[in-house]
């Protein structure tokens, strides 16, 4: 999937919202595969780029799409990444009139979502959406295949150990205080790239009595499966979070 965080606009008033919403989600996603797929930055720039906004062209809302990448994880966790994904609202903010956002993660994009949410890194969180995402860094390096990676991202061993380099970089080990927004995850226990139980459901206890909305949505499958990918009901949420 992509590895860069673009964020579109969208217009939550407007009558056409959840069909176009609806629209352009199944659009995105239906384009890329399975196995860690989706859409590209090509398509998600298309289709949301195509939703409709207010007749002064200001957006009351924002999605903010965060993306995983399995080739690219030194690209999006570490505190660079971060950075340029508050740049990236900044500079969207810069030409639009943002009153809220919605973040969504898939993949490796669920620990820079999260660690984003944590920290409240954009004004007005309405809540966040997470497609198979990860939420705990210590747990995707323990299972190995991305380690690696892990290791180019926070120049482990020449800057330090895992436990220092990494600090304050694992979602499930931020508190559960600073959760307190609607949550929504759609995750498989026969997903075996980010698997369910040391992720999505380890972080569903944790924000538990903090998080406003608190739902693991049952889904079937290998990581990037069809069944994690439910338009309707993501629209539905975003409806939630935007009331």
């Amino acid at each position: 999937m992509s590895g860069s965080i673009p964020q579109y606009p969208w217009q939550e008033g407007d009558a056409l919202f959840a069909s176009a919403l609806n629209a352009a989600i199944a659009a995105a996603l239906a384009s890329g595969g399975g196995g860690g797929g989706g859409a590209s930055d090509a398509d998600i720039t298309a289709y949301f780029a195509a939703l409709p906004t207010s007749d002064a062209g200001v957006a009351p809302g924002g999605m903010f799409w965060n993306g995983g990448f399995l080739n690219r994880v030194a690209g999006g966790v570490n505190q660079a990444a971060l950075n340029a994904y508050v740049t990236a609202y900044n500079y969207l903010a810069s030409q639009y009139s943002i009153a809220g956002t919605l973040i969504w993660s898939q993949s490796m994009g669920g620990c820079a979502g999260l660690l984003n949410l944590s920290a409240a890194a954009y004004p007005n969180i309405k809540g966040w959406l997470g497609t198979y995402p990860v939420c705990s860094l210590q747990n995707l390096y323990s299972a190995g295949t991305y380690a690696g990676q892990i290791d180019v991202a926070y120049n482990i061993p020449g800057g330090g150990s895992y436990a220092t380099q990494t600090a304050g970089h694992d979602p499930l080990l931020r508190t559960a205080a600073s959760f307190p927004y609607r949550m929504r995850w759609y995750a498989s226990p026969g997903d075996t790239v980010v698997n369910e139980a040391g992720n999505s459901t380890a972080m569903v206890a944790l924000v538990n009595g903090i998080a406003i909305e608190n739902v693991l949505v049952p889904c079937t499958g290998d990581h990037g499966d069809p069944t994690h990918f439910q338009p309707t009901d993501y629209v539905t949420f975003a409806q939630r979070c935007f009331a």
